[in-house]
C-alpha cells in the first residue's frame, strides 16, 4: 500500500510541475524550517529540499516509468 501512495503522490506532483522525489525525512525537515521561503521555493517549481534527496532514487528513470503510467 505504501508504494501505491508514494507512486501516486509523486505522479501528482510531476504532474503539477512540483518538486517531487524520494527524500530523508530528518534532513528534509531541516532544509524546510531552516529555509525562511521554503513553500515559495517549492511553489515556484525549485526544489528546497534538495539536500535532502536520497541518492539512490533515479529521478529520470522514475520520471519515465511514471510517465509511462500515466499513458496506458
Amino acid at each position: 500500500v505504501r508504494s501505491l501512495v508514494q507512486n501516486a503522490l509523486m505522479a501528482a506532483l510531476r504532474r503539477a510541475r512540483l518538486a517531487w522525489g524520494l527524500y530523508e525525512l530528518n534532513r528534509a525537515l531541516n532544509c524546510a524550517l531552516s529555509a525562511p521561503h521554503a513553500l515559495e521555493q517549492w511553489i515556484s517549481g525549485e526544489d528546497p529540499l534538495t539536500n535532502a534527496r536520497i541518492p539512490d532514487f533515479d529521478l529520470i528513470e522514475a520520471a519515465a516509468i511514471l510517465d509511462a503510467a500515466s499513458t496506458a
